[in-house]
């Protein structure tokens, strides 16, 4: 069951993030999906490895990368 919120917190969490909500929540979302792909990465070394390093990297709190909507 733990292994399974690694996959559902950020899910959900991600899925809220398409709403206007304050800056703040997307830095938590930005912890919570960064800790998750590492931890993920780390369980499932050989299947999903380059996947969820890539979304480790994109999601990091301490290098952020700009993501900007496409207008």
């Amino acid at each position: 069951m733990r292994n399974k919120l690694f996959w559902y917190i950020p899910a959900a969490l991600l899925f809220l993030g398409l709403f206007p909500l304050p800056y703040s929540y997307y830095m938590l979302l930005r912890l919570v999906v960064f800790i998750s792909a590492l931890y993920i990465m780390v369980r499932n070394k050989d299947e999903w490895l380059y996947v969820f390093l890539g979304i480790a990297l994109l999601f990091n709190p301490i290098l952020p990368i700009g993501m900007s909507p496409v207008s």
